[in-house]
Protein backbone atom coordinates (compact mmCIF):
# COMPACT_ATOMS: atom_id res chain seq x y z
CA UNK A 1 0.00 0.00 0.00
CA UNK A 2 1.65 3.61 -1.18
CA UNK A 3 2.43 6.11 1.20
CA UNK A 4 1.38 9.16 1.03
CA UNK A 5 2.68 12.50 2.95
CA UNK A 6 0.72 15.71 3.59
CA UNK A 7 2.57 19.06 4.08
CA UNK A 8 0.77 22.30 5.33
CA UNK A 9 1.29 25.93 4.63
CA UNK A 10 -0.66 28.56 5.40
CA UNK A 11 -0.53 31.64 3.34
CA UNK A 12 3.11 32.06 1.95
CA UNK A 13 4.80 30.66 4.73
CA UNK A 14 7.42 27.72 4.90
CA UNK A 15 6.17 24.27 4.27
CA UNK A 16 5.60 21.88 7.57
CA UNK A 17 7.00 18.52 6.83
CA UNK A 18 4.61 15.53 7.38
CA UNK A 19 7.33 13.18 8.64
CA UNK A 20 5.06 10.38 9.07
CA UNK A 21 2.43 9.76 6.33
CA UNK A 22 -0.27 7.94 5.80
CA UNK A 23 -0.88 4.67 3.90
CA UNK A 24 -3.49 4.58 1.30
CA UNK A 25 -4.94 2.46 -1.14
CA UNK A 26 -5.28 4.94 -4.01
CA UNK A 27 -4.13 8.70 -4.88
CA UNK A 28 -7.80 9.54 -5.14
CA UNK A 29 -8.01 8.28 -1.60
CA UNK A 30 -4.51 10.58 -0.89
CA UNK A 31 -6.61 13.72 -2.30
CA UNK A 32 -9.90 13.73 -0.39
CA UNK A 33 -7.54 13.16 2.67
CA UNK A 34 -6.21 16.22 1.70
CA UNK A 35 -9.26 18.26 1.16
CA UNK A 36 -10.17 17.32 4.29
CA UNK A 37 -7.11 18.34 6.13
CA UNK A 38 -7.26 21.81 4.60
CA UNK A 39 -10.91 22.21 5.21
CA UNK A 40 -10.27 21.48 8.71
CA UNK A 41 -7.51 23.64 8.61
CA UNK A 42 -9.32 26.69 7.19
CA UNK A 43 -12.07 26.62 9.81
CA UNK A 44 -9.40 27.03 12.59
CA UNK A 45 -7.74 29.66 10.65
CA UNK A 46 -10.34 31.71 9.38
CA UNK A 47 -9.00 35.54 10.50
CA UNK A 48 -5.39 34.66 10.97
CA UNK A 49 -4.63 33.14 7.52
CA UNK A 50 -5.93 34.06 3.81
CA UNK A 51 -5.34 30.45 2.24
CA UNK A 52 -4.11 26.63 3.41
CA UNK A 53 -2.30 24.91 0.99
CA UNK A 54 -1.70 20.91 1.64
CA UNK A 55 0.68 19.74 -1.01
CA UNK A 56 0.49 15.63 -1.53
CA UNK A 57 4.30 13.63 -1.63
CA UNK A 58 4.58 9.74 -2.17
CA UNK A 59 7.85 7.96 -3.19
CA UNK A 60 9.01 10.32 -5.79
CA UNK A 61 10.39 13.64 -5.20
CA UNK A 62 7.94 16.22 -6.66
CA UNK A 63 4.70 16.42 -5.05
CA UNK A 64 1.83 14.33 -6.70
CA UNK A 65 -0.60 17.19 -5.96
CA UNK A 66 -1.50 20.63 -3.88
CA UNK A 67 -4.45 21.65 -3.24
CA UNK A 68 -5.50 25.29 -2.11
CA UNK A 69 -8.39 26.74 -0.12
CA UNK A 70 -9.03 29.79 0.58
CA UNK A 71 -9.97 31.37 4.45
CA UNK A 72 -11.92 34.21 3.70
CA UNK A 73 -14.87 35.51 5.81
CA UNK A 74 -16.72 38.42 4.94
CA UNK A 75 -20.38 38.13 7.33
CA UNK A 76 -22.87 40.58 5.39
CA UNK A 77 -24.84 42.19 8.05
CA UNK A 78 -27.64 40.57 9.60
CA UNK A 79 -29.64 43.39 11.10
CA UNK A 80 -32.38 44.45 9.08
CA UNK A 81 -31.66 47.91 7.33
Amino acid sequence: MPRYYFDIRYDEGAWSVDPDGMDLIHPTDARRQAVMTAAERAKDAEGRHRRISVRIRDSHPEPLLTVNVPVAAKIRDLEPA
